[in-house]
């Protein structure tokens, strides 16, 4: 019974240490605690398998893993295409601030000018044409920022859907092991499979 009571304990400080990432550490660890606790054969003394342990936990710390893998993917491909959008829009920022700074660097010559007189007369005459231009500058960037803004939306959403897929498959993959290990610790014939497990 203590050698039962000890395995029991091990196992579930071995599954508490699997890299299982913060979204679903809790929940995925609480599960498979209240498994080790509860499962109908670690409460009879008729039957306990200690090889499913040996062989399952590494497979549900490879789902864990592999979860971080599949996350990791997401986000380089997120990372690589936000690049990628963000880079197309180059030009056109360099186009806006070519005229921004053309604009703003005549009435700043305004400041050359000898006397007061003319300095105010400089302002006023090319300030209403520069005005004009810096509103459309800010138009455009308006516009650019839509465009970019409606690309980028597209890119997370995709990123959410992939994160989606890879923690849909994590848990599918956990609970199958979690259920197959019940089996496992019930079947006092169980063996290890000569089959590699697929993740």
């Amino acid at each position: 019974m203590l050698f039962k009571t000890l395995t029991i304990f091990l196992a579930i400080g071995a599954a508490l240490g699997s890299a299982v990432p913060p979204a679903f550490e809790i929940t995925e660890e609480t599960t498979l605690t209240e498994f080790l606790l509860h499962s109908p054969a670690l409460r009879s003394g008729e039957t306990f398998n200690a090889g499913c342990f040996d062989y399952y936990l590494p497979v549900i710390k490879a789902h864990a893993d592999q979860l971080d893998v599949d996350f990791a993917v997401c986000e380089d491909s997120y990372e690589n295409a936000f690049v990628l959008i963000d880079g197309s829009y180059s030009y056109a920022r360099d186009e806006l601030k070519e005229s921004v700074r053309s604009n703003c660097g005549s009435l700043v010559l305004c400041d050359a000018e000898n006397s007061n007189s003319m300095a105010f007369q400089c302002l006023a005459n090319k300030g209403p044409s520069s005005s004009k231009d810096l509103d459309d500058v800010s138009d455009k960037a308006a516009d650019h920022q839509a465009a970019l803004l409606e690309e980028v939306g597209s890119i997370k959403k995709t990123l959410s859907e992939c994160q989606l897929g890879a923690q849909r498959k994590y848990k599918a993959n956990h609970a199958q092991s979690l259920e197959e290990m019940n089996k496992c610790l019930d079947d006092p014939e169980w063996d290890y499979p000569t089959t590699a497990s697929v993740f």
